[in-house]
């Protein structure tokens, strides 16, 4: 039960951030498209991928400590 609640926390903390980064994050780790092939289908440069995963990681990882928190 409380994996299901994280799941569900997961998925509305990632609904939540910025189309770009929601993107780059599906594309490189639910549909398992290396870093590469996610750019090129974005648009993007590979530092420019790179860049909107670490900002979406960081995001997440930050909310998901504070929903932890409380």
């Amino acid at each position: 039960m409380i994996q299901g609640e994280r799941q569900r926390l997961l998925e509305r903390q990632i609904a939540a951030l910025p189309e770009r980064q929601r993107t780059a994050l599906n594309l490189c780790f639910y549909e398992g498209l290396s870093n590469r092939d996610a750019a090129d289908i974005m648009g993007i440069r590979l530092k420019a991928l790179q860049s909107l995963l670490m900002r979406a990681k960081i995001t997440l990882k930050k909310t998901l400590q504070e929903s932890m928190e409380e």
